[in-house]
């Protein structure tokens, strides 16, 4: 057996601990590659933030219409989430590429299957439907403009994940809200603009409160960037390069992989005989579609996920909640009248 390194061995270890302090345990597998020193996430955070948004080069073809070579300043990607018992996150290939996903298909038999007879059998039903719908994510390349002194990559490029509903959304809008003076090219290097953003926490009637986005506002710039910072070199040194190519960081799962997260990492259902795991529930409202097993009941506490808070779960246009968001003028008006609705519909 060789010598410890005793002291080095100990400030790795210490290191390793400071940086899971807060991780709670087991982390599930991710959709980014985040596994270097020089990628970390922004954590936008209650009250003023500050951000400067950079535009990346795409590094794949993996988008329709969107080559390798060409720049944008946001990437939405759809991504499953907490459904399964390690907590694991995946890109659902379905909304994002248009290929099969195992996971949609799990929802949409379930969507089809006889509506249980019990109250409690149903709700889990639902909720276990929700787990798996996909929900849409805003990706950037940011830079925070605010000191923050529990992040030692601040002031560096990090990564932003966000809800599209509640990030991108609102952003977008504010951007292009002066038709005449056109849009705000917040994202160009040399003459972009210094994005300020107020988050309030949102209390819901079921659920924690979640972080908010409740105003948009553009500044000029202390300082313009160069136009290589759009370039991402490998070679550079990990706290001086560009941009991350954000479609090179995905993770994309082969359709067997997903189903394996899946199958392997649901929780079964309670107090079941084994002679008895294939039957269904006793009919008592039918669904079109044919019968399948008895769902497979939720996590008791999902993490983080306060996209799934949901005060009611019913399109009050007759469309179907959470899967038919669009621009509809229904959407619209629906937004005015019962805005937490809305909200849980867009986020769901």
């Amino acid at each position: 057996m060789g010598k410890r390194n005793l002291k080095e061995d100990l400030q790795v270890d210490l290191k390793t601990n400071y940086e899971n302090r807060n991780s709670g345990g087991m982390q599930g597998a991710q959709y980014l590659n985040m596994k270097a020193d020089d990628r970390s996430f922004i954590k936008l955070k209650k009250g003023k933030n500050a951000i400067d948004i950079i535009p990346f080069v795409r590094g794949t073809d993996l988008f329709k219409g969107k080559k390798k070579g060409s720049v944008a300043s946001m990437l939405d990607v759809f991504i499953h989430g907490y459904f399964n018992q390690a907590y694991d996150k995946c890109i659902c290939m379905k909304r994002t590429f248009g290929k099969p996903c195992a996971i949609c298909e799990e929802r949409s038999i379930l969507k089809d299957m006889e509506e249980p007879d019990s109250k409690e059998e149903r709700k889990k039903l639902e909720k276990r439907i929700r787990s798996l719908t996909a929900k849409q994510r805003a990706l950037a390349c940011v830079i925070n403009l605010k000191e923050d002194e529990d992040d030692e990559n601040n002031g560096q490029i990090q990564v932003l994940d966000e809800s599209y509903f509640l990030f991108a959304t609102p952003l977008l809008e504010e951007a292009c809200a002066d038709e005449d003076g056109g849009p705000v090219n917040y994202a160009y290097p040399d003459g972009g603009k210094e994005v300020h953003i107020r988050g309030g926490m949102k209390k819901m009637k079921i659920g924690n409160p979640f972080l908010e986005f409740q105003k948009f506002d553009f500044e000029d710039r202390d300082e313009e960037y160069d136009e290589d910072i759009v370039d991402y070199d490998y070679e550079d040194d990990v706290l001086d390069h560009g941009a991350f190519s954000l479609d090179s960081l995905l993770i994309i799962p082969t359709y067997d992989e997903v189903k394996a997260m899946l199958e392997e990492g649901a929780i079964l259902p309670e107090k079941e005989d084994d002679d008895e795991e294939d039957e269904a529930p006793t009919p008592k409202k039918k669904r079109k579609g044919k019968k399948v097993a008895k769902p497979e009941p939720e996590p008791e506490e999902e993490v983080e996920e306060a996209d799934d808070d949901e005060p009611e779960n019913k399109c009050p246009y007759g469309h179907e909640f959470g899967t038919d968001f669009t621009d509809k003028i229904e959407c619209d008006a629906c937004k005015k009248k019962t805005p937490d609705t809305f909200r849980s519909c867009a986020t769901n």
